[in-house]
């Protein structure tokens, strides 16, 4: 019963490549996902000692060599970079339901505990923004108080 039911799924997904897959159809898996929740490495530059890829001896060491079949349909065949543009973008399925255009660009995701990071950082960034803006804007009034609050 089991192998049954393993052999009917088309896909695996991490949940980010998922609903990038709902809103898109397409199976493009993100670098964020599979190197870090799933064993592909992707996160060196490649070199003649060291390839990029899924690594067919971990499939077959743990007894899952056929997700290497068909280059790797059911885990991802195509693995890119996030922030990328998939290619058709949003499907007309995907923009009926959201009230959008078909075609809506669509990136490469990203897990996420990273999106959080990045947003993090980006609101660190314009905090520093609005503070050195403050601070440019009020420079002469600055100026012309110090006299007073010096004095004192």
């Amino acid at each position: 019963m089991k192998e049954e039911w393993w052999n009917r799924v088309k896909y695996f997904f991490d949940l980010p490549d998922f609903l990038t897959f709902k809103a898109t159809g397409s199976d493009i898996r993100s670098y964020c996902s599979t190197v870090c929740k799933w064993a592909y490495k992707g996160h060196f530059e490649e070199s003649e000692t060291q390839k990029l890829g899924w690594v067919d001896s971990f499939w077959k060491e743990i007894g899952l060599e056929d997700l290497i079949e068909n280059n790797y349909k059911k885990i991802g065949s195509r693995v890119e970079k996030i922030g990328g543009k998939i290619e058709n973008g949003l499907s007309e399925n995907a923009a009926h339901f959201f009230g959008l255009i078909p075609g809506t660009a669509v990136g490469i995701s990203m897990i996420d505990a990273h999106a959080g990071g990045v947003g993090w950082i980006l609101l660190l960034l314009l905090f520093i923004l609005f503070f050195l803006a403050f601070l440019l804007l009020n420079y002469n009034s600055f100026l012309s108080d110090r006299t007073s609050w010096c004095s004192n």
